[in-house]
């Protein structure tokens, strides 16, 4: 037996999936996800709340995290200048 015919015998590696990293799995529409309405809404009504939020939620490394927390800040600053 030939080293040749052993080596035929081992299949490839699988070149075609990339590697798994967690930013990108796959989730839902977040910019139309009822729980950042929620959210949004609430920082309206107590802005300190959020404030809070805001400042907790841009500290994650999501992007759909990031973006909420910019607009419960947002929000929030619409709520001080009305209140």
């Amino acid at each position: 037996m030939s080293n040749d015919n052993l080596n035929d015998s081992i299949p490839p590696k699988h070149k075609s999936l990339p590697p798994y990293r967690k930013s990108q799995r796959i989730q839902e529409n977040d910019e139309t996800h009822p729980s950042n309405f929620i959210l949004c809404f609430l920082s309206f009504l107590i802005p300190i709340v959020g404030l809070i939020l805001g400042t907790v939620l841009l500290t994650r490394h999501e992007v759909a995290d990031r973006k909420t927390g910019s607009n419960c800040l947002f929000w929030a600053a619409i709520g001080f200048l009305m209140g």
